[in-house]
């Protein structure tokens, strides 16, 4: 996503505020994966500009939407994801 892109560029604050943006559109949908996507891609955003604590709470809750919908594929990979990320 374009958050990502940003954040990888070092504009944080344009990271986070479109990361933020898409969640709080995703939270318009029934869809629980929708929001489990948008959960995702905020934790990538919020872990790229240094704070992995808060990328952790991002990934919980997306990992939440995706069990609660069954969606056990989606789980793996966002556990995966965090899993990669190196400690600092």
């Amino acid at each position: 996503m374009r958050s990502r892109l940003l954040a990888r560029e070092g504009d944080s604050p344009a990271a986070l505020a479109l990361a933020h943006q898409v969640e709080e559109l995703a939270k318009t949908s029934d869809s629980p994966i929708d929001h489990g996507e948008a959960a995702l891609n905020l934790a990538q955003v919020i872990f790229l500009t240094g704070d992995r604590a808060g990328a952790q709470e991002a990934a919980r809750r997306a990992v939440g939407c995706y069990q609660g919908k069954g969606a056990t594929a989606y789980v793996a990979r966002a556990q995966r994801l965090v899993a990669e990320w190196p400690a600092h």
